[in-house]
């Protein structure tokens, strides 16, 4: 988890005391720039700099909606029926590359698992 503080940290002193002035504009192009390369960092943390991964987070990063239309079949089985972009569309999309290429997996039900186990 400290990974991800890390990133939290860095986005609350960056967005905080912002004045409402003509750089206001710039700065919110430059906290956007920074969620971007935190998916990335991310991306290289879990999966070790895999190039495979790098290169699908760059593309679903730089073209989400893009993204999005060529994967459609992926977002509607776990609900999401429309292109939104949002941070909540973008760390699913994160999650679902790292767990397609096996560095993370899906919350398994191990009381239901314990009997096949056993």
């Amino acid at each position: 988890m400290e990974v991800f503080d890390k990133f939290r940290k860095e986005l609350e002193g960056d967005t905080q005391d912002k004045s409402l002035d003509s750089d206001t504009q710039d700065e919110s192009v430059n906290v956007e720039k920074q969620y971007k390369q935190q998916y990335l960092e991310i991306a290289r943390i879990v999966s070790f700099g895999n190039k495979d991964v790098m290169r699908e987070v760059s593309d679903f990063i730089s073209d989400p909606k893009h993204y999005f239309i060529t994967h459609k079949e992926q977002y509607y089985e776990i609900g999401m029926e429309e292109f939104e972009d949002s941070n909540y569309m973008r760390w699913i999309s994160l999650v679902s590359i790292l767990e397609k290429n096996n560095y993370v997996c899906e919350r398994l039900e191990w009381k239901n698992l314990k009997i096949q186990i056993i």
